[in-house]
C-alpha cells in the first residue's frame, strides 16, 4: 500500500497545482474505489472534495454509475480508477465526462505477478483482447498482490 499512496501523493500534488478559481475552492476528486477514496481524502485532507461513488459494503462488481454518478465524475477534475479490467463501466464515464477530467487508473501503475500463464499476461501486454476467464484472473490477483 505504500506504492499506491506515494504514487497517489505525486498525482495529487502535481493534479494540485491546476489553477482553481480561488482559494477556497476544493480541488474535486471522483473515486471508484473505497480504498482510493480513502488515501484521497487522507492525502488531500481540506484541499480536496473527494465523492467516493463506490460504497463500502458495496460490491464493485456488480456497481453501475447512477446519472448522479456519473455527473459527479463529470464535475470532477481527477477521476480515481482501481484499473487492471475493474471498471467494466469506463465508456459510461469517458462519455459522461467528454475525457475532460484526468484519470488515474492506479491498478495498472501496480505490477501483476505472472499467475502461471505467461501467454494470456504477453497478450495482455500486446494489447489483445482477452477472455473474461483471464480478465477476472487478472483481478483476483490484482487483489492478492495489493
Amino acid at each position: 500500500m505504500p506504492i499506491v499512496k506515494g504514487f497517489l501523493l505525486s498525482v495529487l500534488f502535481g493534479a494540485t497545482s491546476v489553477p482553481l478559481a480561488n482559494a477556497s475552492e476544493k480541488f474535486m476528486i471522483a473515486s471508484f474505489s473505497t480504498v482510493l477514496t480513502e488515501i484521497a481524502q487522507q492525502v488531500g485532507a481540506n484541499h480536496v472534495s473527494v465523492a467516493g461513488l463506490v460504497k463500502p459494503g458495496q460490491d464493485p462488481h456488480e456497481y453501475q454509475p447512477t446519472p448522479s454518478d456519473l455527473k459527479q465524475a463529470a464535475d470532477a477534475k481527477l477521476i480515481l480508477l482501481s484499473g487492471k479490467h475493474l471498471e467494466h463501466y469506463l465508456d459510461k464515464i469517458q462519455q459522461a465526462t467528454g475525457a475532460k477530467a484526468e484519470s488515474l487508473a492506479v491498478g495498472d501503475a501496480l505490477v501483476t505477478f505472472d499467475n502461471g500463464d505467461a501467454g494470456a499476461e504477453a497478450a495482455h501486454r500486446l494489447g489483445k483482447f482477452e477472455t473474461d476467464e483471464t480478465a477476472a484472473e487478472d483481478q483476483e490477483m490484482f487483489w492478492k498482490n495489493c
